[in-house]
């Protein structure tokens, strides 16, 4: 099951267009799920994977709406370093973890996926990329959210 984890986020870190990824992880996520809202945050801000996807959701904070009754996989994104227009000379660079509740039925599918995350904001002209260095050593160590 967490390849299916690691299928459903590689599908949208792939896909080009949101109707492409609809199409595509059709398969992969149950009727109900509805991918949007992740392919877009996932795009905008050049999130890729960085680590996982681990078993069980240990990390997941309580106000974050999954099931847990089911299997749970947690996959660390962080994003590239991304200039706002609103302050010049300074960018943002998102992270955070999609949990990932998996049917457990015989053909298992994602039941449902949450997004917790934070961005950290770094000066273009000195420190982005120990910044983001900084981020993907987090998530790799899963303390992103701690």
């Amino acid at each position: 099951m967490a390849d299916l984890a690691e299928q459903f986020v590689g599908g949208l870190v792939r896909a080009k267009r949101l109707a492409s990824a609809t199409r595509n992880e059709r398969r992969l996520v149950e009727p109900a799920v509805d991918i949007s809202d992740l392919f877009s945050q996932m795009h905008i801000n050049s999130m890729l994977p960085v680590a996982g996807p681990r078993p069980g959701c240990s990390t997941i904070p309580k106000e974050v709406p999954i099931d847990q009754s089911r299997p749970c996989f947690e996959v660390a994104l962080v994003g590239k370093p991304v200039t706002r227009r609103v302050n010049k000379g300074y960018a943002s660079i998102l992270y955070g973890i999609v949990y990932i509740s998996v049917s457990s039925n015989a053909h298992p599918r994602v039941h449902q996926y949450a997004y917790a995350g934070g961005v950290r904001f770094c000066k273009l002209d000195s420190n982005c990329a120990s910044a983001h260095r900084s981020v993907v050593a987090l998530a790799q160590r899963w303390r992103l959210l701690t």
